[in-house]
């Protein structure tokens, strides 16, 4: 089995790249979620794959509050996965 850093000189060291993704399960589909836009894939009955992008609002006064960030965070993760889930159900 290779590894990922065989192919790299001693001299150099490669950084591990961080992302922001997180996903969710859908029925039959998932959706994905970054810090610009949201993506769901789902699978129709007929057997073909349906995915819409969606985008978000970049820059919002409360992403800078500290405990703020949190809740309203919180609150929007909830209503954008009950959205989703029902996108799917259809």
């Amino acid at each position: 089995m290779l590894k990922l850093n065989e192919a790299k000189t001693a001299d150099t060291k490669a950084k591990p790249k961080y992302t922001s993704v997180g996903g969710q399960a859908l029925i039959e589909g998932i959706m994905m979620k970054g810090l610009a836009e949201e993506a769901i894939a789902v699978r129709k009955p007929d057997g073909t794959i349906y995915t819409e992008v969606f985008s978000k609002p970049m820059d919002v006064w409360y992403r800078k509050a500290f405990f703020i960030r949190g809740i309203t965070n919180f609150f929007s993760q909830l209503v954008s996965g009950i959205k989703y889930i029902t996108m799917s159900a259809e």
